[in-house]
């Protein structure tokens, strides 16, 4: 028996990692925007010293999913040929399904461009028995791949991911079900989700150590200035796990923006398209600051220190116009 399903998407953001690029993919396939459904959301939290210092928003997948009849299901087996099978079952069904391997023995097959041991995350979408493979596709932006490879190939390197269920079994996969009659959010809901935004955005902390919103930007702002006293090897690490951070917000406000344009006719309010494109340009900003963090972490690294701290003086008081006018748009 074999089956194939069509018409899988590759993703084209660069920025996404294999867990967001699957997700687009899997989302697209189904005919959702991606960004709509998981960036509605504007934070912004900076604690300081503490080892996780910025955070945007840890996005709650099912939760989210849920709030569009989306479930997300995520199930794991010891043992490959069973987990492989009731995998089948969902192919079958034309469920593309998400499995996580390592990437090091499909590496060794001249399947994968770099050899090393690393998880990755495929979608697999069909399977041939006779000839004993499996199709799986690669949507990543930067190795977009369609193919089938060996059945007994496929589970050594699912075997060998080290991302394990919630039962911490080794074999490992997700898949999404979605209605038949497809939810859109309505302007009581777009409303809810943009006072809560504001509120957010515009909050105090009772905590000395916790700043959020608009004052947790301004606080991480000042708070660089102190970095270029740090040792070159403490600032390169330091710079290091800030680009990682920074990239996290920037793709969170990029979403944003498009979350933004999508709700415009919901709220029947074009002004959200013009706000929406801000929040673009305010993504590419905090795409130039994680830059000049990682630019700092191998090349020249206390030049790039004021450089970073105008950029989020800038992003600030951006943001803070964009509050402003999102606001007085929305009568809230």
């Amino acid at each position: 028996m074999k089956k194939l399903i069509d018409g899988i998407p590759f993703c084209t953001n660069r920025h996404y990692n294999c867990v967001y690029v699957v997700l687009d993919s899997l989302l697209r396939f189904y005919g959702y925007e991606p960004t709509v459904l998981c960036f509605p959301h504007w934070d912004f939290i900076y604690l300081k010293d503490e080892p996780s210092a910025i955070q945007g928003r840890k996005i709650p997948l099912p939760k989210i999913l849920n709030a569009f009849g989306i479930s997300l299901f995520n199930h794991s087996a010891n043992e490959g040929p069973s987990a492989w099978n009731t995998v089948k079952k969902l192919i079958d069904t034309d469920t593309p399904v998400a499995v996580s391997v390592d990437v090091f023995p499909l590496a060794q097959a001249d399947l994968f461009p770099r050899q090393h041991h690393a998880d990755h995350q495929y979608i697999a979408a069909g399977y041939d028995d006779e000839a004993a493979t499996v199709y799986l596709v690669d949507p990543s932006p930067w190795q977009p791949s369609a193919r089938s490879i060996p059945l007994n190939l496929f589970l050594t390197s699912w075997d060998t991911s080290a991302i394990l269920g919630g039962g911490q079994d080794r074999y490992n996969w997700t898949w999404l079900k979605v209605p038949a009659q497809r939810r859109t959010l309505n302007p009581r809901q777009v409303s809810a989700i943009l006072q809560r935004n504001l509120k957010s955005m515009s909050a105090s902390s009772d905590q000395t150590h916790l700043f959020v919103g608009l004052k947790g930007i301004e606080q991480l702002a000042e708070a660089t200035r102190v970095w270029a006293g740090y040792e070159k090897p403490l600032l390169k690490v330091h710079l290091r796990r800030y680009g990682k951070q920074l990239l996290e917000i920037a793709l969170i406000r990029e979403g944003h923006g498009h979350f933004l344009r999508h709700i415009s006719p919901v709220c029947d309010h074009p002004g959200l398209v013009s706000l929406g494109r801000e929040f673009g340009v305010i993504s590419q900003s905090w795409f130039v600051a994680k830059n000049l963090c990682f630019k700092g972490a191998v090349k020249e690294t206390a030049s790039v220190v004021p450089r970073i701290q105008a950029r989020l003086r800038e992003i600030a008081a951006r943001e803070r116009t964009a509050l402003a006018t999102l606001t007085e748009m929305m009568g809230l």
